[in-house]
């Protein structure tokens, strides 16, 4: 599957969408209608947007029937290899999002199609990690320092999966000038993974960008404009802020999301 430009548009000035926790077709097809780029499908058992694996088939079944550009994102948290490929193979996901404490010797037998979310939002965390095919950045660790990521609290339960906590999105800065360099290895610099996405490697913000940084936590309708307009990420990943419970996708909240990437696509930084 290769996503493709939308109505012309020139995909290194775009900053895609990843709508996460999706629980129902209904949602995955209005998010994809709308503009959706990726569709992230939740199997960690603890989270409340977890879904089966029959409930992931039909809604695999219904974008790959009318919306085969969007990518579909498995989202785990410290699993088993085994049921990673199990599971991907099972529902035909194009990506694999590692959300829990997974090292990086965990992570790198699936590294040419992985999203690694980090809570540290130091260069150090993020290099680790750096053969992933993109990287994702939620809000720090209660009580944890930005530039280091060293927590003063133990992770809790509601930390994997995304914790729709707003931050300082700003602080994500140096990491997206570093994704703007030169890559470091074959896969993180664009080629396509086992699904053959390469149409979506283009799609960074910052132009020349090689690597992919997906931002997250607490992007919602009122604030998304200014994310995209000013940091201009890879992509914006948005759960919470267009549900109206926890696995809801509300459609109002959806088509507010979307008209407001639309408008923060064309503005700049005042």
């Amino acid at each position: 599957m290769a996503v493709q430009p939308r109505n012309g548009e020139v995909m290194s000035q775009r900053v895609a969408v990843k709508i996460c926790g999706v629980t129902d077709p209904a949602a995955a097809l209005l998010s994809a209608e709308l503009g959706a780029d990726f569709l992230g499908l939740n199997f960690w058992p603890g989270s409340p947007r977890c879904v089966g694996i029959e409930r992931a088939r039909e809604i695999a079944a219904a974008v790959r029937s009318a919306a085969p550009r969007v990518a579909l994102v498995g989202v785990f948290v410290n699993p088993a290899p085994e049921l990673v490929d199990e599971t991907a193979a099972t529902i035909g996901l194009d990506l694999l999002q590692f959300s829990g404490d997974e090292p990086p010797a965990a992570v790198r037998p699936f590294a040419a199609r992985a999203i690694k979310a980090l809570r540290s939002h130091a260069l150090a965390a993020a290099a680790a990690y750096a053969d992933c095919w993109g990287l994702l950045f939620d809000a720090p660790r209660v009580g944890a320092s930005p530039g280091t990521g060293a927590a003063a609290e133990a992770p809790l339960a509601q930390d994997y999966g995304g914790t729709g906590r707003q931050w300082d999105y700003a602080a994500a800065a140096p990491v997206l000038a570093w994704a703007a360099g030169p890559a470091d290895s074959t896969d993180a610099a664009g080629n396509a993974g086992p699904s053959g996405i390469a149409g979506i490697a283009g799609t960074a913000g910052t132009a020349g960008a090689r690597r992919r940084i997906f931002l997250a936590g607490g992007i919602r309708p009122d604030n998304v404009r200014r994310v995209i307009a000013t940091l201009r990420p890879f992509a914006v990943d948005v759960c919470s802020g267009v549900e109206s419970a926890p696995g809801r996708k509300d459609p109002r909240l959806l088509r507010q999301l979307f008209e407001e990437v639309s408008n923060g696509q064309v503005d700049r930084p005042t």
